[in-house]
């Protein structure tokens, strides 16, 4: 199993370079290793917002049974409590619950 959070520092204006990282380590991964892949949650870079990443990560995983997305983003828009004033890094809190979430979803895909 491959647990990535992958993405975040990264120029979001660049969804090809992405999708091609994504899908390259999915074949790394091959076809019986599941990988898990969280969305990313972060304030937009010049301008430009992370959701077309978290899209490709999600078209992707329609034609890759292996790979399992997490939805961070979504947990984490739900909770904004649980993040300081840069809009990137939870709190302990926030932490926490990503891995108990990260852990179900390993469960429950893997």
């Amino acid at each position: 199993m491959i647990v990535v959070s992958a993405g975040t520092n990264d120029d979001p204006g660049t969804v090809s370079r992405f999708a091609r990282t994504v899908r390259e380590t999915v074949a790394v991964a091959g076809r019986s290793r599941c990988v898990i892949w969280a969305t990313i949650v972060r304030p937009p870079y010049a301008g430009v917002s992370y959701s077309g990443y978290n899209r490709a990560l999600r078209t992707i995983a329609k034609h890759h049974p292996t790979l399992h997305v997490f939805d961070w983003s979504a947990m984490a828009y739900a909770h904004p409590g649980w993040f300081g004033s840069d809009g990137v890094h939870p709190s302990m809190t926030g932490y926490r619950a990503r891995a108990a979430a990260t852990a179900r979803l390993i469960r429950a895909a893997c």
